[in-house]
């Protein structure tokens, strides 16, 4: 944690992802996306308890700028969501996925990789139109525990269904925003990895339809399996075994 003093009070502010509380990511992701003085202020403020307001109002400039900078670190360095694994409304609970997607099936990051190029690629976004896409992100890759998580082995709802992830789309109309933008900032540290793996190569993505038309290739061929259990594989396991056919096609070649 970092120090610093307002007449010799001491406050702390977060150095690190690791240092930061759920909640503080929740509630500071709005202010994330864009490098901006405001948005430092405002996630200083948030993550900075112990700054009272009067406090806050009386900064002058040179103190205000010294203060901003000591948040300027989460503009820098590569967003880390692996703290966030899960939240509540409704009256539901969501698991957000692992850090590396290990526990998401094809099909849901499929979908959930529509719906970020086209959040992404929206020629004239209207606010509206940016949170209906997130809410479908979201919705697509988080899983809801069930009823009966109590008394069950597995308590998180597994099987993807395009109804139910529309259904849950709309409940999380009302949710904080904050929630929605955690989950796409995990969804693009979850790609970077991916591309880091070299996994990008194998599904090539504009639109994010290629990873559906991919999925429905590879079971039209018949090799793999029906499109069922195709879109229903660990999204690992699949590029996994792309991965192992490529480099088996390549031996061939070179022999």
């Amino acid at each position: 944690m970092q120090t610093f003093r307002l007449d010799s009070i001491p406050h702390q502010v977060p150095g690190t992802w690791a240092e930061l509380l759920p909640a503080q990511f929740l509630a500071a992701s709005p202010f994330l996306g864009i490098d901006t003085p405001g948005n430092r202020y405002w996630v200083l403020r948030i993550w900075c308890l112990e700054l009272t307001d009067e406090e806050a109002y009386g900064l002058t400039a040179e103190q205000l700028w010294d203060l901003t900078q000591l948040v300027g670190w989460a503009y820098t360095k590569e967003l880390d969501t692996g703290g966030v694994t899960e939240f509540t409304h409704g009256g539901r609970t969501y698991r957000l996925p692992l850090p590396q997607l290990g526990d998401t099936t094809a099909v849901e990051y499929g979908i959930a990789l529509v719906y970020f190029r086209r959040f992404a690629h929206l020629k004239h976004p209207q606010p509206l139109e940016l949170e209906k896409v997130l809410n479908q992100m979201t919705a697509a890759l988080c899983r809801v525990r069930r009823p009966d998580w109590q008394s069950v082995q597995e308590p998180w709802e597994k099987q993807f269904s395009s109804e139910a992830a529309d259904g849950l789309a709309l409940e999380l109309t009302d949710a904080p925003v904050g929630i929605k933008l955690v989950v796409m900032y995990h969804f693009i540290c979850a790609q970077r990895r991916l591309d880091r793996a070299h996994y990008g190569q194998l599904v090539p993505a504009d639109d994010g339809m290629e990873v559906l038309e991919l999925l429905a290739s590879l079971a039209a061929d018949g090799q793999h399996g029906p499109y069922e259990q195709l879109a229903n594989t660990g999204l690992f396991t699949l590029l996994s075994n792309l991965a192992e056919q490529a480099r088996s096609r390549r031996a061939v070649g070179q022999a």
